[in-house]
């Protein structure tokens, strides 16, 4: 998949776990509901960051 850049822009990789998210709105959230809203979502907040971020699966990464 190719990523696109601005010449002098920035790129941000978040090594992000799909299934620990969903687990955690489960387990730590005691949200049951919510957990099983997000099995699939490509969208998700980081509160760490405070942004929403775009999750995308992919086994390759092309640059360029």
């Amino acid at each position: 998949m190719p990523v696109a850049s601005r010449r002098g822009g920035y790129l941000s990789l978040i090594a992000h776990n799909p299934a620990a998210e969903v687990m955690k709105k489960a387990i730590l959230n005691k949200d049951p509901d919510s957990a099983l809203a997000a099995i699939g979502n490509s969208q998700e907040y980081s509160g760490l960051i405070q942004t929403d971020y775009t999750v995308i699966l992919t086994n390759s990464w092309r640059i360029g």
